[in-house]
């Protein structure tokens, strides 16, 4: 009896530490990214403290649409370009540039100007906590830095 209550015991422990360290990405049943948002901060950290940064795209909407089409709209004019976002199984930098290795969502901007094809922003982000709410923060390292930037639904 004592076997089977330690037994019983151990597995119920196993399965709540195991359900604990599952990271959930893709948000079944949350509303689509698609529609209008806008860049509300951009930050950069160094290893010991974040910094504000200016992206030059913090007074402008981003429209995301359906199909992955995308359109940037500011007082300066219109870019079009294309989003995505998706879960990849890999190697990647967390939201502090410590580099991990698992299931991640990757959220990616590319706009171009006019009607060339000279990318305006072409941000690949590692990870995002996009969860299906009105706001969510996307990462991605280069070099000794670790970018952040913060969406905001309009």
């Amino acid at each position: 009896m004592k076997r089977n209550l330690l037994l019983f015991t151990m597995t119920g422990f196993l399965m709540l530490l195991l359900s604990s360290c599952y990271k959930t990405v893709d948000a079944p049943g949350a509303p689509a990214l698609n529609g209008r948002w806008y860049l509300q901060n951009a930050a950069r950290y160094d290893g010991y403290k974040w910094q504000n940064i200016q992206t030059g795209y913090e007074d402008g909407t981003f429209i995301f649409k359906g199909n992955g089409d995308l359109v940037y709209t500011d007082a300066i004019g219109v870019l079009h370009g294309s989003w995505q976002l998706y879960g990849e199984n890999g190697g990647y930098y967390d939201n502090v540039g410590i580099y991990r290795h698992g299931y991640h969502s990757v959220f990616s901007i590319l706009l171009f100007e006019g009607n060339n094809n000279n990318a305006a922003a072409d941000w690949i982000f590692d990870d995002n906590d996009y969860a299906g709410g009105n706001r969510f923060s996307a990462v991605y390292t280069a070099g000794n830095y670790t970018y952040e930037y913060s969406f905001v639904r309009e």
